[in-house]
């Protein structure tokens, strides 16, 4: 394939050229000298140069028509069958730097860093058009340094993104990595057969774990159908030996499930098993020493899973006993860590009931008020047993999902003398009084058992002020905080916890009340992870009644309202808030929540926070 190119014809502007701009092309003083043509192009060059706006996110329609236009090839729908000569973007790129009279124009300004090849692809793929046919076109990622890792440990695991920024779907054949031993795909959406729609994007996750010391490297390919296609980034990295470290593990406490029925089922319990080393420690196995009564229903803690230092995974745990009187076994972890293998012990104790069951649910639950279209946060409603043998509950439907939702519901196989509890938000539809129920059924006498309910609709929401959500970070936690409580912020900002906390200078705006459209949003504490604290926030009203159920956590309080996302998007004067989870990296769980994307993208993609997407819409103006 060859590309034809046609001399411009536009008159010598007489444009003074700055004699600096010589020293990236010398030999464009020859070029001026020898031929006034070629001086007409550096002319145009220049021109382009000083006047065209910046090439990042422009169209390749754009890029062409700023720095070509006529002056380069003439309307390439009038010249098509010499502009369409040349249809890939590395030849296209070779002929601006090495041919006349190319070299004075976009060679000049490749040279200074305007376009780059990221451009020159854009417009290769315009010019493609001209014969008919649709544009695939892959942006790669930057290239990524690992750091020093130390020999045979794995690092974090990077996400890098892969944009399609072509007009037309891109199918991707492989994704491979030249070094696989060292530099690992270990996961991402960017996988063979996968379609990369425009404007769309995938994602390639990469470990490196060296195999020796010194300097590493590596290049991840992907060949698809797109323009340029094979296409590469560089990753590299450092291995070191000596200090290398030591994995350690260090295992829950002891479970103690209470009193179950022989042949019936506890609640699924969830241990976390802590990497405490300093070091990335291997699971080789994790097993009950009696998993007919302590089954491992499961886990993170996979075999052969790599739990890197300061980071966790968890065993999930069910006791179901097999005879009456005290039930025990151990929960074995076996390992590269220090001490293996460790265990954690867990308990139980089974009752023989010879008795029947019985429920006792109450009459009626009043949800208060709400306005119109604004759901609450929920209330909670008991229901004992009481009878002599476990009851089993099949079922509990509300006979409105619409306005009174049922968000969160423990209720499964309640134990004689426990309890369990079904929580109701409460939506109003229209003003006034409003009415529903919910009916449980179960294997208790007098099923189904309905609980009425009732509450208020009002026509105006209570008036809502604007208050802005002021974000810190605590950089011996490595953790951050958000707060829209003035007693709060005065006090952060006063030297509170010897200025640990000091602000970001992130914040975004909320609402101090109901409003049309908003949801409360619930925060939660915990010191399970003492002596690091975390605070958590979620609007998802069946989130939050979750979060409320896990001992772990402490419900605080509502810390303000905003407007749900719906979709990942939010509506007409609002901002989405982003939420991204730190994956334990310090030891204790954290999350960041911005409105702005670029904090979002860089800690998601090159820090190893896991995305949660848009959980919030924050007001722009009240």
């Amino acid at each position: 394939m060859t590309l034809e190119y046609y001399d411009i014809g536009i008159a010598w502007t007489g444009m003074p050229v700055p004699v600096g701009l010589f020293a990236f092309l010398p030999e464009l003083r020859t070029a001026m000298r020898a031929s006034r043509p070629y001086a007409v192009v550096l002319a145009a060059a220049l021109v382009a140069f000083l006047a065209a706006p910046a090439a990042l996110a422009q169209t390749g329609q754009q890029l062409y028509n700023n720095y070509c236009s006529s002056s380069c090839h003439g309307n390439p729908a009038n010249n098509k069958d010499g502009v369409l000569a040349g249809k890939d973007w590395q030849e296209i790129r070779d002929a601006i730097l090495e041919r006349e009279p190319m070299i004075a124009a976009l060679g000049l300004l490749y040279s200074t860093g305007s376009i780059d090849n990221d451009d020159l692809m854009l417009i290769a793929g315009y010019l493609q058009t001209f014969a008919g046919g649709p544009t695939s076109l892959l942006s790669m990622p930057t290239a990524h340094n690992f750091g020093t890792v130390n020999v045979g440990v794995g690092s974090a695991v990077v996400t890098k993104t892969i944009n399609s920024i072509g007009n037309a779907s891109v199918q991707l054949t492989s994704v491979t990595s030249s070094n696989a031993l060292e530099f690992a795909i270990v996961g991402g959406t960017c996988t063979a057969g996968a379609y990369v729609n425009p404007t769309q994007s995938c994602t390639v996750q990469v470990q490196f774990t060296p195999a020796a010391t010194g300097a590493r490297n590596g290049q991840i390919t992907i060949v698809s159908n797109g323009i340029g296609s094979p296409q590469s980034f560089a990753v590299s990295g450092t291995g070191q030996t000596g200090g290398a470290g030591t994995p350690a593990l260090t295992m829950p406490s002891a479970t103690n499930f209470g009193t179950v029925s022989v042949g019936a089922s506890s609640s699924v319990v969830a241990k976390t098993i802590s990497s405490t080393g300093t070091a990335a420690a291997q699971i080789t196995t994790v097993t009950s020493t009696n998993p007919s009564e302590f089954a491992i229903v499961s886990r993170t803690c996979t075999d052969g899973a790599t739990v890197n230092a300061g980071s966790s995974c968890t065993v999930s745990v069910q006791f179901s006993p097999a005879a009456s009187g005290a039930r025990n076994g151990q929960i074995t972890v076996t390992s590269n860590g220090t001490g293996s293998p460790q265990s954690f012990a867990v308990s139980g104790t089974g009752q023989t009931v010879a008795g029947s069951p019985a429920l006792s649910v109450p009459a009626s639950a009043n949800l208060g008020s709400s306005a119109v279209g604004v759901q609450t946060a929920g209330t909670q409603i008991t229901i004992n047993s009481t009878g002599t043998a476990s009851a089993t509950i099949t079922s509990v439907l509300s006979s409105s999902a619409s306005e009174f939702p049922i968000v969160g519901n423990t209720c499964g196989v309640v134990v004689a003398g426990s309890n369990c509890k079904v929580t109701v938000a409460f939506r109003p539809l229209a003003a006034g009084a409003r009415s529903g129920s919910i009916t449980v059924a179960s294997n208790a006498p007098g099923s189904p058992h309905t609980v009425s309910l009732s509450g208020t609709g009002t026509s105006v929401a209570p008036t809502a002020n604007k208050v802005t959500v002021v974000e810190y970070f605590n950089a011996g936690f490595g953790h951050y905080f958000m707060t829209a409580d003035t007693d709060e912020i005065t006090g952060l900002d006063g030297g509170a916890y010897n200025f640990a906390f000091l602000r970001t200078q992130r914040s975004f705006n909320a609402w101090d009340g109901p409003a049309a459209g908003t949801v409360p949003v619930c925060r939660f504490f915990t010191l399970t992870f003492a002596p690091k604290s975390s605070h958590f926030y979620t609007g998802d009203p069946v989130e939050c009644a979750g979060v409320k159920l896990n001992p772990d956590w402490q419900y605080e309080k509502i810390a303000y309202f905003l407007k749900p996302a719906t979709g990942g998007t939010c509506p007409f004067f609002t901002a989405p808030v982003f939420r991204m989870y730190n994956n334990g990296m310090t030891g204790a769980p954290n999350h960041r929540f911005t409105t702005d994307e670029s904090i979002y993208v860089d800690f998601t993609t090159n820090r190893g926070w896991a995305p949660e997407g848009v959980r919030f819409c924050a007001p722009f103006i009240i």
